[in-house]
């Protein structure tokens, strides 16, 4: 136990634990609020946020920021933020109204246009779709979509849902409709979206 401070000689002369040989000889771990200047770390394990030279690098417990200090989204690289939601639409019946799949993609007063890569997968049918969309809205209660790129692992060519978007409050919602019906639907869409 030692309740006084430990100082080196002199500046930048002496380690904390020593290469003896081949042999590093290390503590075995470090617990600190503040550890200054440069390391080899494989692993850094806390409890807060991390702020790199003012937001170069910034992580806290559920999203991280490239050159940008208060990241919106789980990944914001400058002004660019990405994200994904997942889910399920229940086994559909006889038409697709009865099971629309809304998931929400982000806040609007955050992000602006978006990019979607969107995978439905039929559960009972094993037919995969994947569509690449972009959406955009005005701020208020308007929101467009545009889909192309739609691609399905059978040779069928079945369309298997309808893609809108709607604003909910402040959210900017994908809407899924079905076109196949008494299928369960796993759903994951990833978005890119740019910052309002």
């Amino acid at each position: 136990k030692v309740n006084q401070h430990w100082l080196p000689s002199s500046d930048s002369a002496l380690n904390l634990g020593a290469t003896h040989a081949t042999t590093p000889l290390r503590w075995a771990n470090v617990y600190a609020d503040t550890l200054h200047g440069a390391g080899n770390f494989t692993t850094i394990t806390g409890s807060s946020t991390v702020n790199i030279d003012s937001g170069v690098l910034k992580v806290d417990s559920s999203k991280v920021g490239i050159n940008q200090a208060t990241p919106l989204a789980p990944l914001q690289v400058n002004n660019l933020g990405f994200g994904e939601v997942s889910g399920h639409i229940a086994d559909t019946g006889t038409s697709g109204s009865e099971n629309l799949g809304t998931f929400t993609l982000f806040n609007k007063t955050q992000f602006r246009s978006a990019k979607l890569l969107i995978e439905i997968d039929g559960s009972s049918n094993r037919v995969f779709e994947c569509a690449e969309a972009v959406i955009t809205h005005d701020g208020g209660s308007g929101a467009r979509i545009t889909t192309y790129g739609v691609v399905q692992s059978n040779s069928s060519e079945t369309s298997q849902a309808n893609y809108d978007v709607v604003i909910d409050s402040n959210n900017v919602n994908l809407v899924i409709t079905p076109r196949v019906y008494s299928v369960r639907f796993d759903v994951r869409v990833t978005w890119q979206a740019m910052v309002a």
